[in-house]
């Protein structure tokens, strides 16, 4: 009997060790399921993650040689802008310059007008000055004309109260 109990211990332990085997092999099936399942959603993941990436890197490159295009475009443009300044500050200082010299010609065109003018002034004064005093020779020379054609007989006659018709005929 000790034979028997010994075999029975034996087959019931044998049993135990293939159910312990089958729930270990059934534990094992699932956990390479399990790791197949996350091997598979990790690849997908990793593909997607890497297919974003390539995505977003590329629009970041294209939005890079975009910037860098209107960054060149930008550049020449202040290289441009600084060049116009410049040659407006130079046309500027040339104006500036300009318009020194001109109130200095104007200052002196001034101040020959006036001396022109006080010359012109003078030459018209002295003008009046001998038109008067041809005015007043030529009264005095009609009075002296007139005392003379008035002088008394006993002063030879002389032919002085006509004195256009000599001048006309000499």
């Amino acid at each position: 009997s000790s034979g028997i109990n010994a075999e029975y211990g034996a087959k019931a332990e044998l049993e135990e060790c293939r159910a312990r085997h089958s729930e270990t092999v059934s534990q094992l099936q699932l956990l390479l399921s399990q790791q197949q399942s996350l091997a598979t959603k990790w690849r997908n993941a990793h593909c997607e993650a890497t297919k974003q990436f390539e995505e977003s890197s590329t629009a970041m490159s294209q939005d890079l040689n975009t910037l860098r295009k209107e960054h060149s475009v930008l550049t020449q443009k202040y290289q441009s802008i600084e060049k116009k300044l410049g040659s407006m500050s130079q046309k500027t200082k040339t104006l500036r310059e300009n318009e020194k010299k001109m109130t200095k010609s104007l200052k002196l065109a001034e101040s020959h007008i006036i001396k022109t003018a006080e010359e012109l002034y003078s030459v018209v004064q002295n003008k009046n000055n001998l038109l008067r005093e041809r005015t007043v020779m030529a009264k005095e020379i009609e009075l002296l004309q007139t005392q003379l054609c008035n002088v008394p007989q006993y002063i030879p006659k002389l032919d002085l109260c006509q004195p256009e018709k000599d001048m006309m005929t000499s």
